[in-house]
């Protein structure tokens, strides 16, 4: 009995079994690959650990000659050397990495332009000494392993800087990472040449110059000594495949040494960040989709269970269907988000050939499990809200019509008024803690760590619920133009309010991070570089971060306003799309009474995108609010003004947030223009899938 009514029930509702699985493949292809995107660049990092011996049992992060107040303890080279030979005697396989970051490697003869041609402009990472289990042959070009007296140089920077296997090289001080070439220190012959970096789509950030350790850790001394500085000192990367007793006398924190760059950095937690929103928008969407789904099933579920459907058989019927939409579309985008990232990663390994990052990694096994989940949460949810309001149906509806779930009122629980009155001493509360804190010492009512989380979800509850209530006094002034096209939308916005309340309170929540963000970015970069803003711009908009919102790169964060917007528009989209097959006899009412085929389209676009703009506004402007409400930052202008003036620290909160706010407000605006953006390309896909014609009767 499940099986045929499953089968009758796909064949009842394809489109919107279509649609659904589509909706879930492309959410799974889309979280998937920016989840795997940053999973390769944690692989490739990895690679690094592995090649350098620094990803075993054991690691040490420590600084030499520095004592440890949890251990009390503190070591020289030379007894760092003495313990780490003593592990390697009982099997620990220890290796170790310093950058003393004095010294950098040049050619003997390096031109007109010695700077340009030093290893201290090349890369993020400069001349580094190694000891133990290094795995050469992962690291090597050509030639062999430096010994005393050499060096291993990465290949791309010899072919720049014209020197190859078996010549010299000096070995100059560095000051301010500057090469100063009256101070050579010495000279090395270079052993072998190294893979490179790779920058770009993804990064990795390798030594430039490898020497032998007591060599690293001799010219280090030296320069100190020139310097007048005869303390030990250096940090160190220590590792070991097996973790030994010889190894406990050894301070410092466990950690490994970090292979990326800084805009990697940004670039992967904006990926992992961007995958996070885009779960938690798309399942609050999902509950729309689900909601606009359900009058369409109704009469559907009415008459299966007119002819005898039990609704404990219709229940196993939805949840087998959500299963199965799930999982195969789960599946499929799962195989599409690896496909991609293979083909991304392919693509990215041949044009950086001489490198380290090798074959794509293979899925992690979490990745592909949370994937599936995420399926199965999606389909569940499109499918047991229909399911759930489907069989509440008595078997009566199929014969009468009924009052449509998307008409009833959307239930209020929450005052807006008592909201906004228990988030004013919230925030007040939080500035407090970033601004007065050190002059008014509250020490047993600080909890930093519950107001900041308090005040992020109250402004975010502020926001949807304005949104909510904004709503429908929109819809009811929409439907008082006399515009015919603002007329008719109008109208259908207030006969379907629970339909609008659903996407604008889900924008509102989302623009409510972005906005909180954007503009708490925005103060904190005018407060430490309002010097540097164009003289050209009028001053209320004279701020560096107009296109530096985030204060060390903007695009990551308009890419991931981009992603996440597109996709909610996307999948607001579909829920209009399947509100209007519900409602399609509205729609030929309308263009028999004389509607415009033109009119209709633009009406159906204003419906679908008024909820989306309100819950915009609602939530930036929430988001503005909160975040120079909670402000706390401090700038070195006494004058209360701009920084990176000499002088001591001032610090400043709210008061000086509002003074300056104007300063936030392109970004916001910015943001904002994404948000528009994205919400009228999906009102002018909705809007051309109307088909209105009037039947003309029979005769």
């Amino acid at each position: 009995m499940i099986l045929d009514l499953l089968r009758e029930q796909a064949r009842a509702h394809r489109a919107y079994l279509a649609w659904t699985g589509a909706f879930i493949a492309v959410t799974v292809t889309l979280v998937g690959f920016v989840t795997l995107t940053a999973a390769q660049q944690l692989a490739a990092e990895q690679r690094a650990y592995d090649a350098f011996g620094l990803d075993g049992e054991w690691s040490r992060r420590l600084w030499i000659g520095m004592t440890y107040e949890d251990t009390d303890l503190s070591v020289t080279w030379a007894e760092l050397d003495a313990a780490l030979d003593s592990a390697d005697a009982e099997g620990a396989e220890t290796a170790a990495l310093h950058e003393p970051g004095l010294f950098a490697l040049r050619p003997t003869d390096p031109g007109a332009y010695p700077d340009e041609v030093s290893t201290a402009s090349w890369g993020e990472r400069g001349v580094v000494g190694v000891r133990g289990a290094v795995d050469w042959d992962a690291l090597l070009l050509e030639g062999s392993a430096p010994g005393a007296g050499e060096a291993a140089v990465d290949a791309e920077w010899a072919r720049f800087a014209g020197v190859d296997v078996g010549e010299r090289l000096d070995v100059v001080q560095m000051w301010n990472d500057t090469a100063i070439g009256e101070f050579t220190l010495g000279q090395v012959t270079v052993a072998g040449l190294t893979r490179s970096s790779a920058n770009g789509r993804y990064d990795l950030s390798l030594p430039v110059g490898i020497l032998p350790w007591d060599d690293a850790v001799a010219y280090g001394a030296e320069v100190n000594a020139r310097g007048g500085y005869a303390t030990e000192d250096g940090l160190v990367e220590a590792g070991a495949a097996h973790e030994t007793p010889a190894l406990a006398v050894i301070p410092g924190w466990p950690g490994s040494p970090w292979f990326g760059s800084s805009d990697d950095f940004v670039r992967s937690s904006v990926l992992l960040l961007t995958a996070g929103v885009l779960v938690c928008g798309v399942i609050g969407m999902a509950f729309s989709t689900g909601r606009a789904q359900a009058q369409s099933r109704s009469r559907w579920v009415a008459t299966a269970r007119a002819l005898g459907a039990r609704r404990s058989t219709l229940v196993w019927a939805a949840a087998a269907e959500a299963a199965a939409v799930g999982i195969g579309a789960g599946t499929a985008g799962l195989g599409a988000a690896w496909a991609l990232t293979a083909l991304d990663w392919r693509a990215f390994v041949a044009a950086n050939p001489d490198t380290l990052l090798g074959a794509a990694a293979p899925p992690a096994v979490p990745i592909v499990a949370g994937l599936v989940v995420l399926a199965l949460i999606l389909a569940g949810i499109v499918a047991a809200i229909p399911a759930y309001w489907a069989v509440r149906t008595t078997p009566s509806a199929a014969l009468k019509p009924v009052a449509p779930l998307t008409a009833t009122e959307p239930r209020h629980r929450l005052r807006l008024g008592w909201l906004v009155a228990a988030w004013i001493p919230v925030l007040a509360y939080a500035s407090y803690q970033g601004r007065l804190y050190h002059e008014l010492p509250l020490i047993s009512f600080r909890m930093p760590w519950l107001v900041f989380p308090v005040a992020g979800v109250m402004m975010l509850v502020v926001a949807a619920t304005w949104a909510r209530r904004l709503v429908a006094p929109v819809a009811r002034r929409l439907a008082e133009s006399s515009r015919p096209w603002a007329l008719s939308a109008g109208h259908a916005l207030v006969s379907r309010p629970r339909q609008a309340a659903g996407p604008a309170t889900v924008f509102a929540v989302v623009s409510a991070g972005f906005g909180w963000f954007v503009a708490h970015q925005a103060l904190q970069s005018w407060a430490q570089h309002g010097s540097g803003i164009p003289a050209w711009l009028p001053e209320p908009l004279r701020s560096d971060t107009m296109l530096v919102p985030t204060a060390w790169d903007g695009f990551p964060l308009f890419a991931l306003a981009t992603i996440a917007f597109a996709l909610l528009t996307a999948v607001a989209g579909g829920a209009a799309i399947a509100t209007a097959a519900s409602y399609r006899g509205e729609q030929h009412a309308r263009a028999a009474m004389g509607l415009p085929h033109g009119a209709a389209r633009l009406a159906t676009a204003a419906e679908f995108a008024l909820p989306l703009v309100v819950g915009i506004a609602a939530g930036l402007a929430t988001g503005f609010v909160g975040a120079v409400a909670s402000f706390s930052g401090s700038t070195a202008d006494t004058s209360f003004g701009l920084a990176d003036a000499a002088g001591p620290l001032t610090s400043f909160g709210p008061l000086w947030a509002l003074v300056h706010a104007t300063h936030a407000l392109l970004p916001a605006l910015m943001m904002a223009g994404i948000a528009l953006g994205c919400v009228a390309a999906g009102a002018a896909v909705v809007a051309a899938t109307i088909r209105t014609r009037v039947q003309e009767p029979v005769r």
